[in-house]
């Protein structure tokens, strides 16, 4: 592959970091994201403060409901839509994909530090460390990547039966990043949108009913399963490392960050790489592909993406590539402890 065919991958593989970022839980492993707060969260470069964001940034990991919300996130021509029933009670939290839904039947239970994802075609249940917190917490970081974003506050109208508030996030030329519908009682997100630089919608999440005075079960908050296996995420990654005909190479948990998700992705003309998701304590995130293609890490090194960084290394005959919000002299560091 060459250096070109290999930027245009990169810049695909941060757009999807960036949407998975702030779509939230269908799609990192096809389960909930799990950011801690970012910093500065409730204000763009310009310095604007929100006060309903800032609110709606706060609740999140404070919220209790049951409802319905429909998901979709599109990538070039493709869109992956999945309809989910929720259950939310604090740092609490159940999913359940819908028949006719992209991961109909499978569950995703986030409860006691440990997120469990029921796979039924492999009858697994993948468990791995969680942090509860909405990808709304870091939407405030997110909008940092770009100056002079800007916050407009409106009414949003009803979403499923709540009345809303609609904050729309544009750039310096009035062009919309992002949309919030928030209840103003609650603060509960109930709607947002993603565009991207050309103003096409590519990610939408969009409650369609909501229980704001729910009654729980703690079977609500468990995946019980007889005859299931457990896959832990260390075993996931050596499993796809196989697949993909690569070694297991990883950040270590001395770096400050924690593996939370393993994919396959594909590079194209029948080329794969092994895909890492990691995340720290302090709201960072960091992205690690894995491939045999050969590529010269200086052209594709630097920034790939509102707030995000990039760098490639070689290990032997393996190309590892690291895309994150972090400085990029942070993610040099980072590259060197890949082993």
């Amino acid at each position: 592959m060459d250096g070109g065919r290999f930027r245009s991958v990169l810049r695909r593989f941060s757009s999807t970091l960036i949407l998975v970022v702030l779509m939230g839980t269908a799609y990192a492993q096809r389960g909930p994201g799990n950011p801690p707060r970012g910093p500065g969260g409730a204000h763009g470069m310009s310095g604007q403060r929100n006060p309903l964001l800032e609110r709606a940034v706060r609740a999140q990991a404070k919220l209790r409901f049951t409802g319905v919300r429909r998901m979709v996130m599109r990538l070039g021509p493709q869109a992956r839509t999945n309809v989910e029933r929720v259950w939310q009670d604090g740092s609490r939290y159940r999913v359940e994909f819908e028949p006719g839904s992209v991961d109909a039947g499978q569950v995703i239970v986030i409860a006691n530090g440990v997120r469990s994802h029921f796979f039924p075609s492999s009858n697994e249940i993948q468990v791995r460390p969680a942090m509860m917190d909405e990808p709304l917490m870091r939407l405030g970081e997110m909008l940092r990547g770009g100056r002079g974003t800007q916050i407009k506050e409106s009414s949003g109208g009803a979403v499923a039966g709540q009345q809303t508030n609609l904050l729309t996030f544009s750039d310096s030329n009035g062009n919309a990043i992002g949309k919030l519908w928030v209840d103003p009682d609650t603060a509960m997100v109930l709607k947002r949108e993603l565009f991207d630089a050309s103003g096409r919608l590519v990610g939408s999440m969009e409650f369609i009913r909501v229980d704001l005075n729910p009654k729980f079960d703690e079977s609500d908050f468990k995946i019980t399963r007889k005859g299931a296996r457990v896959v832990t995420i260390d075993e996931m990654l050596r499993r796809l490392a196989g697949s993909v005909g690569v070694r297991p190479l990883r950040l270590q948990e001395s770096s400050g960050f924690i593996l939370e998700a393993v994919n396959v992705v594909p590079l194209g003309e029948g080329k794969r790489a092994l895909s890492q998701s990691y995340f720290s304590r302090q709201g960072k995130r960091v992205s690690v592909f894995i491939t045999r293609s050969s590529v010269d890490a200086r052209r594709i090194s630097g920034r790939q993406g509102p707030a995000l960084a990039s760098i490639a290394r070689t290990i032997g005959d393996l190309t590892v590539v690291l895309i994150g919000n972090v400085p990029q002299a942070d993610l040099q560091k980072l590259a060197d402890q890949v082993n």
